[in-house]
C-alpha cells in the first residue's frame, strides 16, 4: 500500500483517480481522519519522476478542499534503512487563511540564512563513545 497523505475523513477523490504506478486511489477512513492510499506492486521500484508527479498532483487536487499531511518523505524509507523520525502536529487554519499563506511562510523560512545552534551539531565519533556515533 502506498500512502499519499492524511486528510479529514470527509475528503473525496474523483472516481477513477490514479496515483503512483497508475494505482487506483482510495480513501481509508478512521474516525475523523482518513488516509489517501493506493495499491502498489512490490516488484516496482519507487522514485521515478512520474511517481513524484502523481503524488504531488493527487495532493494538489485535494489541497484546495482540505488540508493534507504529505507522506512523500517516506519514499526513501525501508525497514532495513530507516531515515526519519517524524512527528505530526495538526492545526486548525486561521479564518480566512489559505494554502498560499502556508506556502508564503515556508518560502520565507527557506530564505533565511540563520541556523539555530542545536541544528548546527554534527555527529562525531569520540573515545568516550568507544567509536560509536
Amino acid at each position: 500500500v502506498y500512502v499519499y497523505g492524511i486528510v479529514p475523513a470527509d475528503v473525496e477523490v474523483a472516481d477513477g483517480a490514479t496515483g503512483v504506478a497508475d494505482g487506483t486511489v482510495e480513501v481509508v477512513t478512521q474516525g475523523d481522519i482518513a488516509a489517501l492510499v493506493s495499491g502498489l506492486s512490490v516488484d516496482r521500484a519507487l522514485g521515478k519522476p512520474g511517481d513524484l508527479r502523481a503524488h504531488a498532483d493527487l495532493l494538489d487536487g485535494v489541497a484546495g478542499v482540505a488540508p493534507a499531511t504529505d507522506s512523500l518523505f517516506l519514499l526513501g524509507e525501508s525497514r532495513e534503512h530507516p531515515m526519519h523520525v517524524g512527528g505530526l502536529a495538526v492545526f486548525t487554519p486561521l479564518e480566512g487563511s489559505s494554502a498560499s499563506d502556508v506556502r508564503a511562510m515556508f518560502d520565507a523560512a527557506l530564505i533565511g540564512d540563520q541556523v539555530a545552534a542545536p541544528f548546527r551539531k554534527r555527529a562525531r565519533r569520540s573515545v568516550t563513545s568507544l567509536g560509536q556515533w
